[in-house]
């Protein structure tokens, strides 16, 4: 089966898999299988159609893009600093 999709549709599938490094192809058989065939779950979690391994491998990632950042001194993330009354 071949479909033809509308250019922008063709172009936000191409950006989503490239987001997630992903054949464009791949990615938009994962969103149609997770949409139409629900039942045929495969290890896949929802989210852009990952398999609990290929999300925590891109969520490790994430995490580690954040290294280089300050980390909050422990005052900031008191229940007192939360509800301060600036009143």
């Amino acid at each position: 089966m071949t479909v033809q999709l509308p250019e922008e549709l063709e172009q936000a599938i191409r950006e989503k898999a490239d987001a997630l490094h992903m054949d464009p192809h791949e990615f938009a058989v994962r969103m149609l299988e997770r949409d139409l065939l629900p039942d045929r779950n495969d290890g896949r979690i929802l989210w852009n159609g990952l398999t609990v391994a290929e999300w925590t491998i891109r969520f490790d990632e994430w995490v580690s893009s954040h290294r280089d950042l300050p980390s909050l001194p422990d005052e900031a993330l008191t229940r007192e600093s939360f509800y301060r009354d600036d009143g």
